[in-house]
């Protein structure tokens, strides 16, 4: 079974989690020392930032190869979010 998104599904993703990792950025201010709170942000950063580049490809009007970047951003985001659990797992602050 192929799960196919329709272009304004991503866009509306997209923008649902541009406004929860906003919210979360907020609420970690105000909370430095929440190292789960933070990890919880970058994850949310990274899924915006993947259906961003999935809805920049899928778009017809969009000529530019932008959203390969975004991807490639999202990926590296998500892997430097994997690292941080790791390490705080090991160091004992999660």
């Amino acid at each position: 079974m192929k799960l196919l998104l329709e272009k304004e599904s991503l866009k509306k993703l997209s923008v649902f989690l541009t406004i929860t990792t906003i919210i979360l950025a907020i609420i970690g201010l105000i909370n430095l020392d929440k190292l789960l709170l933070h990890i919880s942000m970058q994850g949310s950063f990274s899924f915006m930032m993947l259906f961003k580049g999935m809805y920049t490809i899928s778009n017809p009007i969009e000529k530019d190869k932008s959203g390969y970047l975004f991807i490639a951003g999202a990926v590296f985001s998500f892997f430097v979010m994997i690292i941080i659990t790791v390490v705080g797992f090991k160091s004992g602050e999660l």
